[in-house]
């Protein structure tokens, strides 16, 4: 009796020992995963973090380096070598923004493209060119913009018209303004790298209200500048996208109002777009007649200060003034 005792009292022992693991491995295990759980949430917010960082992290750089002036600048040189626009980024930091080109080039001859940025205070913006682009395939399409409406700053804009084996760019500002164009620098992906740091001016963007946003029939007045005000038209561009034609007017002024004068009328498909007062009006001086997409027709006529715009075959519209870059937009639908 005492060994089958003994036998008994091992074998209970056993058994308690056996479930007492058990029961400390599992329950270990439950807290394994909330760990790992616990982990995974802090990872994620990390990212988050890293992401907020990297839209102000270039204003660590070392000011040493740069050189902030209003005036022009130009990096790099054109060369027979081509290169792809491959992207644009804008990203806002708390004392400057930062614009960031990456071009690449499948050409295995070594050459360079240059970028150039310059105050142009025609438009109140900052121009930048980037010259030897045979292709254009950033995100940021011709005419798209990217607002930064922050301390004089308005927007960053993919200009429509651009030269052969050039691209051109506008930011918007309030007044003449501070940069700097970092060298051409070789990524590790063989990609090329150029940023565009820009001081914020401060100061207000114009906030004019003048015509509408809204497409419609209704005919639109705006009394704004004159030929007292030295009211001038001097370039135009135009892009038809998603069944718009959009015709921009590019306008200069001596005073504080940018936008000149106009009133518009559509009659039987038939839009007259008219500027009352202006000192000169370039566009008409480079021809009276204007083939556009859609099969529309642009006449202009001029007679004293006044000029009058006439676009056929039109259904709505719309028509409206804004700064940086200073233009009229004229938007069409058949």
């Amino acid at each position: 009796m005492k060994k089958d005792t003994i036998w008994l009292v091992i074998t209970v022992a056993l058994l308690i020992g056996i479930v007492g693991g058990l029961i400390w491995l599992f329950s270990g295990g439950v807290e394994l995963e909330e760990s790992i759980s616990d982990q995974g949430s802090t990872v994620v917010e990390e990212e988050v973090e890293l992401e907020q960082e990297e839209e102000v992290v270039f204003d660590d750089i070392d000011e040493g380096d740069i050189s902030f002036s209003s005036e022009s600048q130009t990096v790099g040189s054109v060369s027979d070598v081509l290169y792809s626009l491959d992207d644009i980024s804008v990203k806002k930091g708390s004392e400057y923004v930062e614009i960031v080109f990456v071009l690449s080039s499948d050409d295995e001859e070594s050459g360079e493209f240059e970028v150039s940025v310059s105050n142009n205070a025609r438009l109140d913006v900052l121009e930048m060119r980037v010259k030897g682009v045979g292709e254009y395939n950033a995100d940021l399409t011709y005419g798209g913009k990217l607002d930064v409406d922050y301390d004089g700053i308005s927007s960053f804009t993919k200009v429509i018209e651009s030269v052969e084996l050039e691209e051109r760019f506008y930011l918007g500002c309030s007044g003449e303004i501070e940069f700097f164009v970092s060298d051409l620098v070789s990524d590790t992906d063989g990609s090329v790298v150029v940023k565009v740091f820009v001081e914020y001016p401060g100061g207000e963007m114009s906030g004019m209200e003048s015509g509408s946003k809204e497409f419609g029939s209704e005919s639109l007045s705006f009394d704004g500048n004159g030929v007292d005000g030295g009211a001038k038209i001097f370039d135009y561009d135009y892009i038809y996208s998603s069944g718009s034609l959009k015709f921009n007017l590019q306008v200069s002024s001596e005073s504080s109002t940018v936008i000149p004068s106009f009133e518009s009328e559509l009659k039987d498909g038939v839009l007259s777009v008219v500027f009352p007062s202006l000192v000169s009006d370039s566009v008409y001086s480079w021809g009276s007649t204007i083939e556009l997409p859609m099969g529309v027709v642009l006449e202009i006529s001029r007679g004293g200060s006044e000029s009058t715009y006439t676009f056929s075959g039109i259904k709505s519209y719309r028509v409206f003034g804004e700064g940086s870059p200073n233009q009229v937009v004229i938007d069409m639908t058949q």
